[in-house]
């Protein structure tokens, strides 16, 4: 006798079920493994609670790559089976440079054998292969040298650019050289990238990088309205030295630290130039920075009136006009002394 519809289906459903609950287990189960693959950033005010968030996080990778390996080895045909696997690599890389050094061997072997699986998309083995590239030039030994450092990010890209020519992150990699290099470095640089098959982006940062290095020792005549609504003209401030501080909540040390604001010279007009485009962000966070003087805010963030004049493309950063009105560049926290005394000449 034929099996009814009724029949037929009832059966479908009953084989399906476990496989359903299965499927179900393995994507809760990779949700979790996503969680404890990104903890969040050490926020420790003092050595010590930084210190422990290290540890923290730490722990939380190594985790992640147990787990990563424990999920792949039991969903080898699962949809998120080979993500898996990334996160096992980066996860174990994140945690060696993070200082746990005893996983370094075994982050190494399990990143090589990801970044050299062909069956794996291009973007997933580039971002293994440039994780592995920065953990080299972090090993290496620059002394106090940013030339030496950033040399050794400009063969680390060109490197990877020979390996993965097709994706476009690697370009990145050649804008914070030309970013953070001294002049004639930038401008080779920015030059090079505007000669490969970068994307627009990408080769309109470069565009920005050069007009800014054509501005240095140029007359900077701009003009600003400040979050009070205050109209301010660089050229009215001849006769002092003007700092612009631009920052963002989404970048990297935000606050430059009291050592460093402490280099700003006590008669200099200090500019904080937040870059945002939540502007509630913005003022909330610039209430633990103490930089002093004039504020600005608008949600137009890197495209606002004033980041467009001064050709942002540094964040953070200082941005510095001597009292002569003439445009100094642009340096991380790292490089204000340089051109701090430039300005004083």
């Amino acid at each position: 006798m034929k099996s009814s519809i009724f029949t037929s289906c009832v059966l479908i459903l009953t084989l399906s079920g476990p496989v359903y609950a299965q499927n179900a287990a393995a994507d809760h189960a990779f949700r979790a493994l996503q969680a404890l693959a990104s903890p969040s950033p050490a926020k420790g005010a003092t050595s010590e609670e930084r210190e422990a968030d290290r540890r923290r996080q730490i722990s939380a990778f190594v985790a992640a790559a147990e787990q990563a390996r424990e999920f792949y080895a039991k969903h080898p045909t699962h949809a998120k089976a080979i993500e898996a696997r990334k996160i096992e690599a980066t996860a174990l890389l994140s945690a060696t440079r993070e200082g746990a050094i005893e996983h370094e061997a075994k982050a190494l072997r399990v990143a090589k054998e990801f970044r050299f699986e062909t069956r794996h998309s291009s973007a997933d083995r580039y971002e293994v292969a440039a994780f592995m590239r920065e953990l080299e030039v972090r090993k290496q030994n620059h002394g106090e040298s940013r030339e030496d450092v950033l040399a050794a990010y400009e063969k680390a890209a060109k490197d990877l650019y020979g390996e993965f020519p097709g994706e476009p992150r690697v370009f990145d990699l050649f804008l914070g050289v030309a970013r953070n290099a001294v002049p004639p470095k930038a401008r080779q640089v920015a030059n090079d990238l505007l000669l490969m098959p970068a994307p627009g982006h990408v080769k309109d940062e470069a565009r920005a990088i050069l007009g800014r290095l054509d501005m240095v020792g140029k007359p900077l005549d701009l003009d600003f309205t400040d979050e009070t609504g205050a109209t301010h003209r660089v050229a009215n401030q001849k006769g002092k030295t003007v700092v612009f501080f631009v920052w963002a909540t989404w970048a990297g040390a935000a606050d430059p630290g009291a050592a460093v604001k402490a280099k700003i010279p006590r008669g200099a007009t200090t500019v904080s130039v937040n870059v945002d485009q939540d502007i509630g962000r913005g003022k909330a966070e610039k209430l633990k920075l103490g930089v002093s003087g004039i504020s600005y805010f608008d949600a137009r963030g890197m495209n606002s009136p004033l980041a467009r004049q001064l050709g942002v493309t540094k964040v953070p950063g200082f941005y510095v006009v001597n009292s002569r009105g003439e445009f100094g560049g642009s340096a991380g926290p790292e490089g204000l002394d340089e051109l701090l005394q430039w300005a004083a000449k």
